[in-house]
């Protein structure tokens, strides 16, 4: 059983020394700050994330920081291994065989003007063989 007095006043003592005026300024207080936390609460929340999103970033840059050195090294020519080397290449190739192209479709042009040519000749000459057996008989 405890029978000692403690250092803590007496609830009684603390109600005679406490007014009205001033229980209703603590209720009144209590009330205003939970009233300002629920109207601050989304932009306490997003300051928050932003903090979390900034503490994270720390743990992630390096890791950007290196993809974004890959990346440059594939995109910027280095004289023979980049991606942007093997591009450059493709397109070479690319005008080279549309000039080749070109090139052969000329002379299929001519093959065909040229064939034209001997088929309207070939044409001449049977006739003129057709007149001459004619003349022969």
């Amino acid at each position: 059983m405890l029978t000692s007095t403690s250092s803590l006043p007496e609830w009684g003592a603390f109600w005679d020394a406490t007014s009205v005026l001033t229980l209703a300024g603590w209720v009144v207080g209590i009330i205003l700050v939970i009233t300002i936390l629920a109207k601050a609460w989304p932009w306490l929340r997003r300051a928050f994330r932003t903090i979390d999103a900034l503490t994270s970033l720390a743990d992630v840059l390096p890791a950007l920081i290196d993809d974004v050195a890959r990346i440059k090294h594939e995109v910027i020519p280095n004289h023979g291994g980049s991606l942007r080397d093997a591009t450059d290449r493709t397109e070479t190739a690319v005008a080279d065989h549309g000039t080749q192209i070109a090139n052969i479709e000329a002379g299929i042009q001519h093959a065909t003007r040229q064939l034209a040519a001997t088929k309207t000749t070939l044409a001449r000459h049977t006739k003129q063989l057709q007149g001459l057996t004619k003349e022969s008989e």
